[in-house]
């Protein structure tokens, strides 16, 4: 016997209770930078480049990578929670389907919701299914950075070009205009 699990997308509960954006500044001499890694195919080198990036512009202490288990599910709200101690930003991706763009969303707004500013990496086609989830949630303007769609068939040149693309706009929050590394 084959058991599927059906998972759709759009909370069931009552919207949740509007919350703001966590505050932007500056990262601390302890701030960590945590990234969430759905699994999807190239997830892992994309966020391993936005990092390196990050790194060098904002200057973490230290990256904590936390791979999921399914794409299609949420953080629960303790490893959120876990995970979120000594954070000073969490970007998750790759949003490239509906249930993963939504959860990707959803683990952001967790982060958010514990006072970490956090960004959803997703592609095109999903900008509209995250905007009325992330309204659904209570946080209407999660911050994304949208990827032309599929990332998983792109070239290692254009996936860097991608993960410059998402440090830029991410550091731009945090210390003002974003500066293109050269290379």
């Amino acid at each position: 016997m084959t058991v599927l699990d059906i998972v759709i997308p759009e909370p069931a509960d009552p919207p949740a209770d509007r919350v703001g954006r966590a505050p932007r500044r500056a990262p601390g001499p302890h701030d960590r930078l945590v990234l969430i890694d759905n699994g999807k195919p190239r997830a892992g080198a994309l966020l391993t480049q936005i990092a390196a990036d990050l790194r060098a512009r904002l200057g973490f202490s230290g990256v904590v990578v936390h791979s999921k288990t399914s794409a299609a599910k949420p953080l629960t709200a303790e490893e959120s929670a876990r995970l979120a101690e000594g954070a000073g930003l969490m970007i998750a991706a790759l949003g490239d389907c509906g249930a993963c763009s939504a959860c990707s969303a959803n683990d952001a707004i967790q982060f958010e919701r514990l006072g970490v500013p956090a960004v959803a990496v997703i592609t095109e086609p999903f900008q509209s299914l995250v905007a009325r989830f992330a309204v659904r949630l209570g946080l209407p303007d999660v911050g994304t950075s949208v990827l032309p769609h599929p990332v998983a068939s792109r070239s290692d040149e254009e996936l860097s070009a991608f993960a410059r693309r998402v440090a830029g706009t991410v550091a731009a929050e945090f210390s003002g205009p974003a500066e293109t590394p050269a290379g």
